[in-house]
């Protein structure tokens, strides 16, 4: 096969166009994801849909009206650079991060076009063009190393991709300002602009094995991720708490190390359930792990353990902060229940407070808080009290 520019091109539009076509499938079939996740795949399918129609119209120069083949079909190809962040920004975020990115690029290139300096200059049209492309490419880079941490393979492989991406770009705009030529497909004639086109090529397929790889990684990430959490809370199960209680009590980390651990049970729980039946309590549940995740300054550092028994990690803290984190809980639950049932159903908490020291055995401290717990509901006061000898272990 004669690698000549319209060949060049047709690769370019067939491969964007087979890249839609499975990200459309793949965000319409795969239903196990989270809507974030198949809005993000089926956000890059459009805008590689809309890079197929733009790399299209560039390569029928000549042959449909000028104000189509560049005005048009470059504005396509803007939106398209425009959107990609964007969508792997809902991968890592969950939110659209550069919504400004294809409206800026899109207007500049219609308002530039109007004056004629710059519509008649093709070297002005290309570093336009592929300096904005430059830049939505780093900032896909900048997302894929976010999205290391869930898809580590695939995201080397995206990094990998858009870094070719970058370096076409950078050749296209070098030759374009060293040739000075007055045609544009003309430019392409050089064997070293047909392997930037090659390099573009090989840059969509690393994407499209990226993206697709990063599919299966994001579901074991999800599986192993719902290993460690409660299905109705969200906050951590038993497992969950151990894996993070070993790390923040290990000395190698750089964790402070000590810290103070708190468990909550609701009061007669059982009562409330009994009462207003299961969804009610299911409610009571998942209201106090909301509470727990917004008041704490980690929100990862909560476990629901048992049907009404929940665990808050304070790493770094004293006897008084755990105290004063505690008195927050309790009058936001209050507050919340109050509000939810128009005082019909309020909420509060017995709880218990335990410090631990580097090394500490987690079941030691939840026997500790527990211990704790019970003692002050004896003493008929919901006041936390906490072990003297592990809070001369933690001041040590």
């Amino acid at each position: 096969m004669s690698l000549d520019t319209p060949t060049l091109f047709s690769a370019i539009t067939l491969a964007y166009l087979t890249g839609a076509v499975l990200m459309a499938v793949l965000a319409l079939s795969v239903r196990g994801l989270p809507s974030s996740v198949r809005s993000s795949w089926l956000i890059w399918a459009v805008a590689l849909a809309l890079s197929a129609g733009g790399t299209y119209m560039v390569g029928q120069r000549g042959a449909i009206p000028a104000w189509m083949s560049i005005t048009v079909a470059n504005a396509l190809v803007l939106a398209s650079f425009g959107l990609r962040p964007n969508s792997l920004s809902l991968l890592t975020r969950n939110q659209f991060a550069y919504l400004y990115l294809p409206l800026t690029a899109v207007g500049g290139w219609l308002a530039l076009n109007t004056m004629s300096w710059f519509a008649d200059t093709i070297s002005f049209r290309v570093v336009f063009i592929n300096s904005f492309c430059l830049l939505s490419s780093a900032l896909c880079i900048r997302e894929a190393l976010l999205l290391r941490k869930e898809t580590p393979i695939s995201g080397v492989i995206l990094i990998v991709a858009f870094a070719c991406d970058m370096f076409a770009r950078t050749a296209f705009i070098l030759s374009q300002l060293w040739l000075h030529a007055d045609n544009f497909l003309a430019t392409f004639q050089s064997t070293s602009l047909k392997l930037c086109l090659i390099g573009l090529m090989v840059a969509i397929v690393l994407k499209m094995i990226g993206l697709g790889l990063a599919l299966f990684e994001k579901l074991q990430w999800n599986f192993q991720r719902l290993a460690d959490r409660d299905p109705l809370t969200l906050l951590y199960n038993q497992k969950g708490l151990q894996s993070i209680f070993s790390e923040a009590s290990d000395p190698e980390t750089e964790t402070p190390g000590h810290g103070a651990l708190i468990v909550l049970e609701i009061t007669d729980f059982s009562k409330i359930r009994k009462r207003y039946g299961n969804s009610m309590g299911e409610a009571v549940l998942r209201l106090i792990a909301q509470t727990c995740r917004e008041l704490l300054e980690q929100p990862q550092q909560a476990a629901h353990l048992h049907t009404n028994h929940f665990v808050l990690m304070f790493p770094g803290a004293t006897t008084a902060q755990a105290n004063s984190l505690l008195h927050r809980i309790r009058l936001c639950l209050q507050l919340e229940s109050n509000l939810a049932s128009q005082h019909k159903l309020p909420i509060s908490v017995d709880a218990g407070v335990a410090l631990y020291a580097s090394g500490a055995s987690l079941p030691e401290i939840l026997n500790e808080a527990d211990q704790n717990l019970r003692t002050g509901r004896e003493q008929k006061t919901s006041s936390p009290l906490a072990s003297e000898s592990h809070a001369r272990k933690a001041a040590s």
